[in-house]
């Protein structure tokens, strides 16, 4: 009879400490959205633009947003015969489920922050899950908790989550609670390995890349060390290659989507999008001056742009000799938000030199399991973070929303760091003073993170929108007709002398941007809409007093989507130089409506701001 109201007792215990974690869960998350300003109340709890109508195409059964060049803004993409969006499949795909629900319900569209919520308490969930059944008997069910709380809510998701929190800042947080879902999804394997948990594992780290392309980095990483775990397990070849076959099969959907969308399986949109700054346009698709750099000084200035707090340029993506370290290159910079200091990375190097000393000097220790967590902690973070690098130290963008992409491995770091700080790895004295004092630590270090966080104008939030205007965002309109001959004063282009104004989310289609064909003045790169695309010629003028140079005509070069095309002739007439360029090789890109992109300078005159040349007559002459 004792024993079993003893049993009753530990079954009740166990309910009451459950729903206290799915209490304590909630209110977390809600005063998480409260805090960062991302639902100020229900009817403002909505996102608009590109994610949303790109979950609404899912509802008429295509990935393309639109079939004809209607409503092409900032940064979509026309490539292979539709508009698209260049921001991934993932949110709009996690958003479904919920909108198909609003519309059974009768309901137009579903709260998208409530979305974003959710799916934070999903990720805080899988933790906590993690916290309340872990193995581990030498960590304290509160300390197991601090640790899904330093992973979760991370400083760089609470400093991203301030901001304006647009598409852009929306899809990178997206892409941490998903890349933290793939830690604790590691971190359960490890613990009790089984092959369809390693099965799963496998397939969502192959579609990580849905979500953003960096995101690849965890999901690779994962993939590794969970084959290891397996193969230290006793499993056989037959097993393990079951999981890379997952991981494929997520990767291949990533490249069949890409090449359904932007008609290249390794295109993801960033190359062909249709872009109102002209130097970033040309960086990403003309010429890439990083790849000019020596490795040592591309990696300073990543480093110091990481870690040192550069200061905070907002919209002037261009300035020059503004942080020490900079290298004096053309390179989109963007840093309009804080987002980490010098306080990670000596964090980062305390984790990494107790983690060394654990694996080569204490290694005897090294068998308890949350010795081995944190070992694979460290490396998990540690690959993702030298991946990562690889990649940003020469890509030609950087921007403070891009280095968010490091948060979970940092926050991976944190973990490490603390918890060899104040185990009893190196034996048990004070260890209970230490792990109070490190507690006090980390959660004022975390405190002083937020009251020091810094952010330009141009980041501030603005808040949610209503269902009106969510709707309103992804509204189509008819475009204007395209021409195959535009004329210096031919009123083609409806927006003057301004070049590259800002357009509303329901202005109407132009065919060019960067080109006035009242003024013939261009941008260093020139977006023009052609019908089937053929032979195309343009005639430039001087845009000064000084005739152009035979050789200046070499900065002058076209694209058609990725595709560069051959000078066919270069003839010169009376008072202007007329360039023959020969159709595209690509028969994809002879036909249909296609996007011509031209330079009209390369990065040392963009640097010198030296535009030398007017567009004074664009031909294009189809098959």
């Amino acid at each position: 009879m004792e024993a079993g109201k003893s049993r009753i007792s530990a079954g009740s215990r166990t309910i009451l400490a459950n729903l206290a974690a799915v209490v304590v869960s909630v209110l977390s998350v809600g005063l998480f959205l409260f805090f960062c300003q991302l639902i100020r109340s229900p009817l403002l709890a909505y996102t608009g633009g590109a994610l949303r109508w790109q979950t609404d195409a899912f509802f008429h059964g295509d990935f393309a947003l639109n079939r004809a060049p209607i409503g092409i803004m900032h940064d979509l993409a026309w490539a292979n015969g539709q508009l698209s969006q260049v921001w991934g499949l993932g949110v709009p795909a996690l958003r479904m489920p919920f909108e198909f629900c609003a519309r059974i319900l009768g309901l137009s569209a579903f709260p998208d922050r409530w979305v974003f919520g959710f799916y934070i308490l999903l990720v805080l969930g899988q933790g906590v899950l993690w916290a309340m059944g872990s193995r581990e008997s030498t960590t304290s069910r509160f300390e197991r908790f601090y640790i899904v709380f330093l992973m979760v809510f991370s400083v760089p998701l609470v400093r991203i989550c301030r901001t304006r929190f647009f598409v852009y800042e929306e899809v990178v947080a997206y892409t941490i609670l998903y890349s933290t879902a793939l830690y604790f999804s590691l971190i359960c394997f490890w613990e009790a390995p089984t092959r369809k948990s390693y099965w799963r594992l496998s397939f969502l780290a192959g579609l990580a890349g849905f979500l953003r392309p960096t995101a690849l980095a965890y999901g690779g990483v994962s993939l590794v060390l969970a084959a290891i775990k397996g193969k230290k397990a006793g499993w056989g070849v037959k097993p393990l290659m079951g999981g890379l076959g997952a991981w494929l099969l997520g990767f291949a959907m990533l490249l069949w989507t890409n090449q359904i969308r932007f008609g290249s399986w390794l295109e993801f949109g960033h190359r062909i999008n249709i872009s109102r700054i002209p130097d970033s346009a040309y960086v990403t698709r003309f010429e890439n001056p990083m790849l000019s750099v020596s490795w040592l000084q591309s990696l300073h200035e990543l480093l110091y742009a990481l870690f040192f707090r550069p200061p905070l340029n907002g919209a002037d993506y261009f300035r020059p000799h503004f942080f020490p370290g900079q290298v004096n290159i053309l390179r989109f910079r963007e840093f309009y938000f804080s987002v980490f200091d010098e306080t990670m990375l000596i964090w980062m190097l305390i984790a990494a030199v107790l983690a060394c000393f654990l694996l080569v000097l204490r290694s005897n220790k090294a068998a308890s399991l949350e010795a081995k967590r944190l070992t694979i902690t460290f490396i998990w973070s540690l690959c993702s973070t030298i991946l990562l690098t690889v990649f940003y130290v020469r890509y030609p963008v950087i921007t403070s929303r891009y280095f968010v992409d490091f948060a979970p491995a940092m926050a991976g770091f944190l973990v490490v760091a603390t918890g060899l700080m104040g185990r009893d790895l190196w034996g048990d004295r004070w260890v209970r003073l230490r792990k109070g004092g490190l507690f006090l630590l980390i959660t004022a270090w975390w405190i002083s993170q937020w009251a020091t966080s810094e952010f330009s104008p141009n980041a501030e939030s603005f808040g949610a929108f209503s269902k009106e205007q969510a709707l309103q965002s992804i509204q189509r309109h008819d475009p204007r007709p395209l021409k195959n001959e535009l004329v210096l004063g031919d009123g083609s282009s409806v927006e003057g002398d301004k070049l590259l104004a800002e357009r509303s989310w329901d202005a109407e289609i132009l065919q060019t941007l960067g080109w006035s064909s009242q003024t013939g003045a261009v941008e260093d790169c020139v977006m023009i809409l052609f019908q089937n695309p053929g032979r195309i010629m343009i005639e430039v003028q001087s845009s000064g007093a000084a005739l152009i140079q035979s050789d200046q005509l070499k900065s002058i070069r076209a694209k058609v989507e990725n595709e560069l095309l051959d000078v066919e002739s270069i003839t010169p007439l009376k008072d202007r130089w007329r360039i023959q360029f020969k159709p595209p090789v690509q028969a994809a890109h002879r036909f249909g409506i296609q996007t011509v992109y031209f330079a009209f300078a390369n990065a040392e005159m963009i640097l010198r701001h030296q535009q030398i040349f007017k567009l004074i007559r664009i031909v294009n002459q189809s098959d």
